[in-house]
């Protein structure tokens, strides 16, 4: 994974010239590499899975809103987009919150500086708030009183804050939602559908799969043998499972990131128009040197 890792950072930084662009992609390519690196740490350090699985979250919640921004650079900015996208609404009934609302005409806004500003906020507090969540989560089982994973017996604080961290993840991909829906038909040649793909995979496997590996542990499924009990043996099959899950995904972000990419839709646009200009004049050059070949014949 470091060997893929530093490869395709290599041809960005190569074949790519918007230097803002080069950031973001090396922040997006890293995400599987530093999962699988703490869950490899979870593994050998066991004592040391709450912090592992801090690092990780903190790093997806900055993945969250860098993916954010690259998706706004690849329109020209905000103003450029709230012009182009003036005639268009902003539909927030998308998932995971609003499924059933997806028809509704109720959950249509005009695109607008400040329907905009709502959905970047759904996504941005993820960065903020899970941080946040899981150092007071960290807190709190260094005394004993936090079980990852677990809403045990020993504080009632345990199942709200994992509530809470729920809640903020779940906004933080909806906002995302909102936006990637919104602008993805206009940024095809760009392959968003794959970087987003990848992305969402990603931060699908990274939340949920611990979760239902614990609901599977206390029900003592897969049945293993062993005093440390069936969360730690949840938590350790998670961990076992994310290095491999992670190297497959990086794989498939680096053929979703491996392309030479204008700066963003603008200049896409321009380089289209300047070709087809190009070509146009080819044709009339050929068209010219044929008539004065055929005038000289004759």
């Amino acid at each position: 994974m470091v060997v893929l890792y530093i490869e395709a950072v290599y041809f960005v930084f190569r074949f790519h010239s918007n230097k803002r662009q080069k950031i973001r992609f090396m922040f997006l390519l890293a995400l599987c590499p530093i999962i699988a690196w703490t869950s490899l740490l979870a593994i050998l350090v066991p004592t040391a899975t709450l912090l592992s699985e801090f690092t990780a979250s903190i790093y997806v919640g900055v993945c969250i809103v860098v993916f954010l921004n690259m998706l706004l650079e690849y329109l020209g900015g905000t103003t450029q987009l709230l012009t182009d996208m003036s005639d268009q609404t902003l539909t927030f009934g998308t998932p995971p919150c609003c499924c059933c609302c997806m028809c509704c005409k109720c959950c249509r806004f005009p695109f607008n500086k400040k329907t905009l500003r709502v959905a970047s906020v759904f996504t941005i507090q993820i960065a903020i708030v899970r941080p946040i969540v899981l150092f007071v989560a960290a807190v709190l089982w260094t005394d004993g009183k936090y079980a990852s994973g677990d809403e045990g017996e020993q504080s009632s604080v345990t199942f709200p804050i994992q509530v809470f961290s729920g809640v903020s993840t779940i906004l933080g991909v909806w906002g995302l939602q909102i936006v990637y829906r919104a602008t993805r038909d206009r940024l095809t040649m760009f392959r968003v559908n794959l970087k987003f793909a990848s992305f969402q995979l990603t931060f699908a496997i990274v939340n949920l799969q611990n979760f239902i590996l614990a609901i599977l542990g206390k029900n003592g499924i897969p049945a293993c043998e062993g005093s440390r009990g069936p969360l730690m043996r949840g938590s350790r099959l998670n961990h076992y499972l994310l290095v491999i899950e992670m190297f497959l995904l990086c794989i498939l972000s680096r053929f979703a990131y491996r392309r030479q990419e204008a700066k963003n839709i603008q200049e896409y646009s321009m380089d289209g128009v300047t070709s087809s200009i190009k070509d146009s004049s080819d044709k009339e050059v050929n068209g010219i040197d044929n008539f004065v070949d055929v005038a000289t014949v004759s």
